[in-house]
């Protein structure tokens, strides 16, 4: 049986299934009773998770270390969620873990994402590794991620996204992505505009708190930043976000001391940094870039980057349903002459009833199918943007990949 065909026949779950709670990940790790003797880092915040991740597991990697990392969600198969530094975990592993999994805890009701994480916890704990890098899913405090004995948190950003789960103002959602913070254990904030809720709520969880613009700071000028912290470093022609770079070297810096990592290495990592689904250029004419920004505050970050006229722009989209989308759908004709909406085929997406209801009335549009998209992206006739949904961005990346263009971060 393939991974898929157990998670959608045996298990009968769906990814759209979001079930909060710790109880029965905590009842799971009781049974299991996991006990790794490495550093533990959870990675939350609204968006930049995924470069974070890539940019530690890739550094701690070369530095000659053993690297277990656990992300969410995947491009293309599930096996990219579960990594041994670089390499993707195969699937008999995986469904060796899964059927471990339904043994000790059939009677638990895990959901989807519980299921993949305590997969990821069961593999690293019994891989001999210096360091697990784990990516939280849905907030913090009731996320899967959080039931796990966490050594070191890193908080990228905090904004506007799964408002029906954690809040409908930016200090409800930080409360939430506070609750991986752990009592009198590293933490570090990369989030660069902190309320007063929000500085109340940090200080209440008694985290050993290293807050941008505090402990460290990030200058930047365009493609160049320079690390201010316990070091100095200087990155030029870098491509990730000052915010992730920032948290990555502090993060660096406090674990020193067990993963040492000389300074050159992190410097000449993070400017080479390539991760998938982040602002990636097809090579080719007409020039393409795909991203996987799909909540307001990283589709305007996308868009403000984005450098060609509205006029010679196409741009094909879709998005799952539980993002707050309307403003940006109705601000879209300022960038783009055509939008091409993708129409996904289940329910868990945005139909193209509420897609053309906000989108502006002068921007013309087409609405294609999934199936369509593999023969639509050779007919492209002027630079296209192509963002949304990893499901779709991971799709058109596999279509360029399988007939061998080159995909590299612009």
């Amino acid at each position: 049986m393939t991974i898929d065909q157990w998670l959608s026949h045996v298990l009968k779950l769906q990814e759209s299934g979001i079930k909060p709670g710790l109880e029965r990940m905590n009842a799971y790790l009781d049974r299991y009773q996991g006990s790794p003797s490495c550093p533990v880092i959870a990675v939350g915040g609204t968006n930049g998770k995924g470069s974070c991740v890539e940019a530690l597991v890739s550094i701690y990697s070369k530095a000659g270390f053993r690297v277990g990392s656990f992300i969410s969600p995947h491009l293309l198969k599930v096996n990219e969620r579960f990594r041994i530094n670089t390499e993707c975990v195969d699937d008999d592993l995986i469904l060796e873990h899964f059927e471990r999994i339904n043994a000790l805890g059939r009677d638990l009701g895990l959901s989807y994402f519980e299921l993949l994480c305590v997969t990821a916890w069961q593999i690293f704990c019994e891989a001999s590794l210096d360091v697990m890098i784990f990516e939280v899913g849905l907030g913090g405090r009731l996320d899967a991620v959080n039931a796990l004995p966490l050594s070191h948190s890193i908080i990228t950003s905090i904004d506007l996204d799964h408002q029906e789960y954690l809040g409908n103002d930016r200090d409800s959602i930080a409360i939430e992505k506070f609750g991986i913070l752990r009592e009198n254990k590293a933490a570090v904030i990369a989030e660069t505009d902190l309320t007063d809720c929000m500085i109340k709520a940090l200080d209440q969880t008694g985290a050993m708190k290293y807050v941008i613009n505090q402990s460290f700071k990030v200058v930047s000028n365009q493609k160049s930043h320079q690390y201010l912290g316990d070091t100095a470093l200087s990155f030029t022609q870098c491509t990730i976000h000052p915010q992730v770079l920032g948290a990555v070297c502090k993060t660096l810096e406090l674990t020193q001391s067990l993963l040492p990592v000389p300074n050159d290495l992190i410097q000449k990592t993070l400017c080479e940094l390539q991760v998938p689904g982040r602002f990636e250029r097809v090579q080719g004419e007409p020039p393409m870039i795909i991203d996987v920004a799909h909540n307001e505050a990283a589709i305007k970050n996308l868009l403000k980057q984005w450098p060609y006229p509205s006029s010679n722009t196409t741009m094909m989209v879709a998005f799952k349903k539980n993002k707050t989308i309307k403003e940006v759908l109705s601000n879209l004709n300022q960038y783009a002459q055509k939008i091409i909406f993708v129409e996904m085929d289940d329910n868990a997406f945005v139909s193209k009833q509420v897609f053309i209801a906000n989108l502006a009335s002068c921007v013309h549009y087409e609405v294609i199918s999934f199936d369509e998209v593999k023969e639509r992206v050779w007919t492209m006739a002027q630079p296209t943007l192509v963002f949304g949904c990893f499901k779709l961005v991971g799709h058109v990346r596999s279509l360029f990949k399988e007939r061998g263009h080159v995909i590299k971060c612009s």
